[in-house]
């Protein structure tokens, strides 16, 4: 009697490959056929005539595309969570320097200023955003200036 060969299992392992250890692995024509006992020689004649080669192509690249898609996605939501915690921080060191600027000088503030402009760029950075220093500063300096004016 002679044996069933599981061709769906065999073209599925090739075609979509194989999930292992968190990665995606495509065995070849010649590891499936030892792995199954068959001939490499027809598997391969097999696989060619039903295209499995282009359809693993398909399949591969539709799975690309989606696994960059949620690493885009990851990092913008990260981009934004981030922004969101810097809008938060900058509100919160406006209030202090407000109450501040009646007992500190003017090189202290400028000091805190200059550490939260320099760790908005090192995130920036991190997150692959282009860092615009020229705008970032000016506005600093316009927030020292307003808030000297508010207080004289």
């Amino acid at each position: 009697m002679r044996r069933k060969i599981p061709w769906d299992e065999i073209k599925k392992k090739y075609v979509v490959g194989i999930e292992k250890d968190g990665r995606r692995i495509y065995p070849t024509y010649e590891e499936l056929a030892k792995e199954y006992n068959i001939s490499f020689d027809y598997l391969r004649r097999k696989g060619s005539k039903e295209g499995w080669r282009e359809q693993r192509e398909i399949i591969s690249n539709k799975i690309v595309t989606r696994e960059s898609q949620k690493v885009i996605e990851e990092i913008s939501d990260k981009g934004v969570e981030f922004d969101l915690k810097c809008f938060q921080i900058a509100k919160e060191a406006v209030e202090k320097i407000e109450s501040f600027l009646k007992e500190s000088n003017k090189k202290e503030i400028n000091s805190l200023l200059s550490a939260l402009q320099k760790a908005q760029e090192i995130g920036k950075n991190a997150l692959g955003e282009e860092v615009e220093k020229t705008p970032t500063a000016r506005t600093l300096r316009d927030l020292v200036e307003q808030i000297e004016k508010m207080n004289e």
